[in-house]
């Protein structure tokens, strides 16, 4: 069963700093970066295991997909997957 695919406030904040980071240097990259990185939960919801589970956490309900040097961070629940956090690489949680 398809569940629902939602972005928590965190998550979208998280966009709009890579979005405000990126278009320092390249100002109309920075929309394309965005949808792509969007882009890339679309399977998410289909096949909720299709990530990894997050090294920092022993929890396989919490996965991530890799994009770039970006993390998407998702919480996977009954009914629904929630995007939590979009982190550089670098950064542990």
């Amino acid at each position: 069963m398809k569940k629902r695919l939602l972005w928590t406030d965190s998550s979208l904040i998280d966009l709009q700093l890579i979005y405000d980071y990126i278009s320092n240097d390249a100002e109309t990259y920075a929309p394309v970066f965005i949808s792509e990185l969007m882009e890339k939960v679309d399977a998410i919801p289909e096949f909720p295991e299709i990530g990894r589970k997050v090294p920092e956490k022993d929890d396989k309900n919490i996965r991530e997909i890799l994009f770039n040097s970006y993390r998407l961070i998702y919480k996977i629940s009954s009914d629904r997957i929630e995007i939590v956090s979009v982190v550089h690489q670098r950064k542990q949680l």
